[in-house]
């Protein structure tokens, strides 16, 4: 699978999952959750803001997706391999105080890094 093949398969897979957040679970769980007497996610922003006072940019939306999981978790492995490798460059054998943090470079690009105080611990 070349990287076009599998952004194609991620994009195609986020186009479905935005399509049934948008549905919000179809018609039949709506029906059952408005028969509660309670209102949908949506049926909610209308009543609780000023109409026109909100504009939905995007969904949140519960679940997995594969490709991109497993992508953000090889980047993960990789910044902490990374400051562990710096850490035993400067003579430390662990790392305390660590930390992941994630920085949006551009729309879909965004570096992750891992940052901890290199040490020396010893047996006492």
């Amino acid at each position: 699978m070349t990287n076009e093949q599998g952004w194609k398969e991620t994009l195609e897979d986020l186009d479905l999952r935005r399509e049934r957040s948008r549905a919000m679970g179809g018609p039949e769980r709506l029906a059952k959750h408005h028969g509660k007497g309670k209102l949908d996610a949506r049926a909610r922003l209308e009543y609780l803001l000023d109409k026109g006072s909100f504009r939905e940019f995007g969904t949140l939306v519960g679940g997995d997706i594969t490709i991109f999981t497993e992508l953000c978790e090889k980047t993960r492995q990789d910044s902490f391999a990374m400051m562990t490798l710096h850490a035993a460059q400067l003579g430390a054998n662990a790392v305390i105080a660590f930390r992941y943090d994630a920085n949006e470079l551009m729309n879909g690009v965004t570096e992750v890094l891992a940052y901890g105080t290199a040490v020396v611990v010893e047996k006492i």
